[in-house]
């Protein structure tokens, strides 16, 4: 059953989807946010690798990361968001200008990492409720793993 959902979820990086990538370079096939999140999704808790690629949308600094959005709400179940380190933010910074999520908001990404559904719990006055939803991230840990095309 998980071998024809993931079939489906690569038949699907076909279709154009919000934020999809087509290059023409050569090197490893660029998955869309569509097929990246549906993927996370039937492999979870583990990870489903890759090179993904979306036009940023939106981005912010949060807590000592900097994610840059493949749709202009976070929160959509759609969304793939790619989760920087400080350290990669800074690396980056230097050659593409600061803030970094302005700086790429509007081009076109390619990264490689492991796309993760990832856990998001609700809080109501400072604590934990029992609501939550998933995010789809990438998290990239060293600079060479983004690659900005536009």
């Amino acid at each position: 059953m998980r071998w024809m959902m993931v079939a489906g979820a690569l038949a699907l990086a076909g279709c154009q989807q919000a934020g999809e990538v087509r290059t023409a370079q050569s090197g490893p096939q660029v998955i869309p946010p569509g097929t990246a999140v549906m993927a996370a999704a039937d492999m979870a808790p583990r990870g489903y690798p890759g090179r993904f690629g979306f036009t940023v949308s939106e981005g912010a600094r949060v807590g000592g990361f900097t994610y840059l959005n493949s749709h202009d709400d976070y929160r959509d179940p759609r969304n793939l968001s790619v989760k920087l380190s400080r350290a990669v933010r800074l690396a980056l910074e230097s050659d593409h200008g600061a803030p970094l999520h302005e700086a790429l908001k509007g081009k076109v990404i390619e990264v490689d990492g492991v796309a993760m559904r990832t856990k998001i719990v609700f809080s109501a006055n400072g604590k934990p409720t029992d609501k939550y939803y998933y995010q789809t991230h990438v998290a990239v840990t060293d600079p060479a793993n983004l690659h900005v095309i536009d």
